[in-house]
């Protein structure tokens, strides 16, 4: 037996069986979507308030959000071992470095009368002695990571692939 089916918008066909499994949530969804419609359209008002409740009543939660910055604390559970022990040693020995920031405002900060008040702030800084240690002594250097030679792009450039197959051990 053949079986057509008929959509919301009257259009007739005889779809094979992989093609009717297709068509039936559709038309669930079709038949759904119509029925939410005219009740939005009836009761428009009453649609607005509940869905404003909703909204409320769902943000109640917000009252209770944090956000978490301890990676300890988003992927080790609570009573594992190595959560104490980070625990422990982040109260016992506290983190040693302190960071600092200047921040200058000003229409643009990058006027030469500002940069030069920047350089200025620099150099008082680096003055600064706290019993016989300066400011190189105190603070901590950013590293700078050289980058290897086997990845430089002008030697690589002038001698072809030779470089790599020659390279050094460092690399």
């Amino acid at each position: 037996a053949v079986v057509s089916t008929q959509s919301t918008w009257g259009v007739t066909c005889v779809p094979s069986r992989c093609h009717m499994v297709q068509l039936l949530p559709m038309n669930y969804l079709e038949r759904y979507f119509l029925w939410h419609g005219r009740v939005v359209s009836k009761y428009p008002l009453i649609v607005i308030v509940l869905s404003i409740l909703a909204a409320i009543a769902c943000s109640f939660g917000l009252l209770w959000f944090h956000e978490e910055y301890d990676m300890t604390k988003l992927w080790a559970p609570e009573d594992s071992l190595f959560r104490k022990n980070v625990e422990w040693v982040q109260n016992n020995f506290p983190q040693q470095i302190r960071q600092y920031n200047v921040m200058f405002k000003a229409d643009n900060v990058l006027r030469p009368e500002v940069v030069q008040e920047m350089f200025k702030m620099s150099k008082k800084m680096r003055e600064v002695t706290f019993a016989g240690k300066t400011w190189q002594d105190i603070c901590l250097r950013v590293p700078v990571v050289a980058t290897p030679t086997c990845f430089d792009y002008k030697t690589v450039k002038q001698h072809g692939m030779q470089r790599f197959q020659n390279a050094k051990p460092d690399c």
